[in-house]
């Protein structure tokens, strides 16, 4: 059973994260927000951006990170559901997997262990970063 004692538990998996695209358009607001970590975090977009178009070949690429840690610091700007979840340990195929039990009733569910992202508002969480970026 996925648990961390008595602490509770969030999870931003990936069909969380592709909700929230970095854009284009979005390097060029953090640059334009001047300050060194908004020069760092826009080096970083254009590498990352980068990186994803040419193994992707898509403009925006999703920010993974951004959504774990905003989902702590931010938890106004996603829409949470206690769910039982597990990480697959023996399946050839599945291994290391994490499994999210979506069932209502099931005769074998499990109680919920964990908070998990179900939506984001993608516009108020890029509004968060850049606001945190101009802060440095």
């Amino acid at each position: 059973m996925l648990a961390c004692g008595a602490a509770p538990l969030r999870m931003s998996g990936l069909d969380l994260t592709h909700q929230a695209i970095a854009a284009p358009g979005f390097r060029d607001q953090v640059e334009r927000a001047g300050g060194p970590l908004a020069r760092a975090a826009a080096d970083w977009l254009a590498f990352a951006g980068g990186a994803y178009a040419h193994v992707f070949g898509e403009s925006g690429f999703p920010v993974h990170d951004v959504c774990a840690v905003l989902a702590i610091t931010h938890p106004h700007l996603f829409e949470f559901e206690a769910r039982p979840v597990e990480v697959e340990l023996n399946g050839r195929h599945t291994r290391g997997m994490t499994l999210v039990d979506w069932r209502d009733r099931a005769p074998d569910r499990r109680e919920p262990n964990v908070l998990v992202g179900r939506r984001v508002d993608a516009e108020g969480l890029f509004a968060a970063l850049l606001e945190a970026l101009t802060l440095g």
